[in-house]
């Protein structure tokens, strides 16, 4: 069978797609028939005539996704450029680290303003978020779900108070309470799969009321905590 009436004509054809701006790989399949190669080259030799030379062009993202975009294109310069609020973030005073055992059991106390309002709203998760701050795990606070054993941190760890044992007693009473307030907020929360079911939760507990859970348990637990750190504060040398 000869074949080179066909091998004329696929050439004809790669040039032509060429100049179109098209590529056809020679590995591609095949047309069906030596008619359709035929009819599919003339019409494209045809088409060539007005063609510029071929050349390779990278599509943009919006000519390749079409009207609806895509990611915008990681050049040089878009890396270099700082990203939003980086500016603002750089210019924010950093926050201090306590220098000794009053301090840090001040940051604690500070870090824990407002949580009576908080578990009110029955916003435990956001509690939970404001007892693992640093301030409050460093004084020796596990988080849920893990049971790794936490053990006091920085000046917690080697506390300078007037009356040792006072302190140390303190400073179990702390542990306890704020590892049990963070246990009980952990076992009420309310889990949800996304921001939309987040937030058709929060309507329905504005509409109904939510849940009647009584709060004396962890408002009891954090009230103990707050003594606990402050009598801490107050012995500290």
């Amino acid at each position: 069978l000869d074949r080179k009436p066909t091998m004329r004509i696929r050439g004809a054809l790669l040039l032509s797609l060429c100049g179109v701006g098209l590529s056809w790989s020679p590995g591609a399949r095949r047309p069906r028939s030596r008619a359709a190669e035929a009819v599919l080259a003339a019409g494209l030799v045809a088409g060539s005539a007005f063609a510029q030379p071929c050349s390779a062009a990278i599509p943009t993202i919006d000519e390749y996704y079409g009207n609806g975009g895509g990611a915008v294109k990681r050049t040089q310069q878009n890396l270099n450029k700082p990203k939003a609020g980086a500016a603002s973030a750089k210019a924010a005073a950093p926050v201090a680290e306590p220098t000794n055992l009053r301090e840090a059991a001040q940051a604690a106390l500070s870090a824990l303003d407002g949580l009576e309002g908080t578990i009110n709203a029955q916003a435990f998760e956001d509690a939970r978020a404001r007892i693992a701050n640093k301030a409050v795990t460093s004084v020796g606070v596990r988080i849920s779900p893990s049971r790794a054993v936490v053990k006091s941190a920085g000046f917690w760890a080697d506390m300078a108070c007037n009356d040792t044992d006072a302190c140390d007693a303190d400073l179990m009473n702390a542990q306890a309470s704020l590892g049990e307030l963070e246990e009980w907020l952990f076992s009420h929360k309310i889990p949800f799969f996304n921001s939309d079911d987040k937030l058709q939760i929060i309507r329905l507990q504005e509409e109904t009321g939510g849940p009647k859970i009584d709060l004396g348990e962890p408002l009891g637990l954090l009230k103990t905590a707050r003594e606990a750190l402050a009598a801490i504060r107050d012995d500290a040398v």
